[in-house]
């Protein structure tokens, strides 16, 4: 019975000393811990890329929309243009056939027309 009640241990720590065991378990311990350091490092620096991704894509998006929203404008200004010039050509044409009356046969030249006289 007395021989149950101790813990039996593992044949690595048979017949070792206790500061020889503690001395192991340390060296372990710390190649563990480097490891774990060096992964670590590693996510950090993965982690910083794609923040800086994210940063960079978000960037890219903004402007992307800013320019989209520029276009549009523009696009809405050139409609514009194009509709008054039509406006204006439709007018130039019903005026055209009243401009010999309102002359009372005057006959208009163009400004280099003029200078050269």
């Amino acid at each position: 019975a007395a021989g149950a009640g101790a813990a039996a241990l593992p044949s690595r720590l048979q017949n070792r000393r206790l500061v020889d065991i503690m001395d192991e378990f340390r060296t372990r311990l710390g190649e563990q811990v480097n490891l774990f350091s060096a992964q670590a490092a590693q996510v950090e620096a993965w982690d910083r890329k794609l923040i800086e991704q994210r940063d960079r894509a978000l960037t890219l998006h903004e402007s992307t929309a800013r320019l989209k929203r520029g276009a549009a404008s523009l696009n809405a200004e050139l409609e514009l243009v194009l509709q008054r010039r039509d406006e204006l050509h439709a007018a130039a044409r019903r005026l055209s056939p009243l401009a010999p009356q309102a002359a009372g046969g005057l006959s208009f030249c163009r400004q280099d027309e003029l200078h050269a006289a």
